[in-house]
Order: C-alpha cells, then structure tokens, then sequence
C-alpha cells in the first residue's frame, strides 16, 4: 500500500514537472514580413526611402524601406493586408509621385516576402 502511494506521489511531481517544462518552452508564434520595393521599369532596382503602408481594418503600420529598398515588421496574429508604397520623385523638375500596391497574407514562423512595384 505504501509503495503505491509513493508511486502516485512520484508519478503526480513527475506529471507537473513535465507540464512546468511545456509551458516554460511554449513560444508563441509570431508573423514576420518583409516588402521589398522595386521600380516597374526596372525591377532590378530596388527603392529606398519608399514609405510603405501596411493596413487593414483597425491595424495601419507605416515604415519607410532602408538602404537596400526592403521593409521589415513582425506582427503578433495572422492577418491579410493591403499593402500601398509611394515615393515621391523629381523628373525633369517636376515632381512625381510613385504608387504601388498589393497584398500580404501573414503565415504564423515564416517570414512572407513580397516585392511591389512603383510606377
């Protein structure tokens, strides 16, 4: 009898410490992406200083691309967004301003890439 319940008391501390574990090294997923920005007639050209829109609904992130035409934001729930990037340029001294639009479907872990395209 006592040896039965020494195995329950065993088995009980050895359950709660393999749930401890569980939720200590529970992550929650987060969903990353990255927009990089190119322009139409050059798609090998990538933008930088294009201000990018990441909206729908009641969530709007604005950011601006870096040095290597990309921007980066990691959100913490699956969402789908618009995305609209704009820059404004100079040609021929009259200023201009580039749009470019598409849309994200955030995947929880991986990083979703898209590239848009200003004309």
């Amino acid at each position: 009898m006592i040896v039965l319940q020494k195995f329950r008391v065993f088995f009980l501390l050895l359950s709660l410490g393999f749930l401890v574990i569980l939720i200590a090294c529970y992550k929650a997923p987060v969903y990353p992406v990255e927009i990089t920005v190119s322009y139409y007639d050059a798609p090998e050209t990538t933008v930088s200083g294009a201000k990018v829109i990441l909206e729908k609904g009641e969530v709007k992130i604005e950011g601006q691309t870096n040095a290597s035409g990309i921007y980066a934001h990691t959100f913490d729930l699956e969402k789908i967004l618009d995305v609209t990037v704009r820059k404004d340029i100079v040609i021929d001294g009259s200023h201009k301003q580039l749009e470019g639009v598409s849309r994200v479907r955030l995947r929880a872990d991986q990083t979703v890439k898209r590239t848009v395209y200003l004309q």
